[in-house]
Formats: structure tokens, C-alpha cells, sequence
């Protein structure tokens, strides 16, 4: 085999690797309760003001239930 044809053997691999660990990212966090508590923590953190959600039932993936959702904007 020529080298070209080696290195992009390989470097399809390694994208391939990359995107098979982004998609089990992915479901982990939209999938399991401590995910979503991580990711709903994160946009609360980049939203200007205050965003409160202490307790929720669901994931992001099947759907969340807020007993109580606050907001805060001063």
C-alpha cells in the first residue's frame, strides 16, 4: 500500500473513534439523570441572571418535570 493510502486509512479511523466517543457522550448526558443535572448546570451557568431548578424527575432525553423553576433577571 502507498503511504497516502495508509495515513488516510488512519485518519478516517481516528474520526471515526472521535465521532463513535462524541455520540456516547452525548446519550450519557441526555440519557441518565446526573448528565442532565451536569447539562442543565452548565446553561444555567451561561444565562445572564439566575436560573434555579433544584429538583427535577426525568432526562433530557425522555423529558424533564420541574417541581419549581426559577428565573431571576434584575
Amino acid at each position: 500500500m502507498h503511504k497516502a493510502v495508509k495515513w488516510s486509512i488512519g485518519g478516517i479511523t481516528v474520526v471515526g473513534l472521535l465521532a463513535l466517543v462524541l455520540i456516547i457522550t452525548l446519550v450519557v448526558i441526555l440519557n441518565t439523570a446526573s448528565g442532565s443535572r451536569w447539562a442543565i448546570d452548565r446553561i444555567s451557568s451561561a444565562l445572564p441572571g439566575e436560573l434555579r431548578a433544584d429538583d427535577f424527575d426525568g432526562t433530557l432525553w425522555r423529558g424533564l418535570r420541574f417541581p419549581t423553576l426559577v428565573y431571576r433577571d434584575d
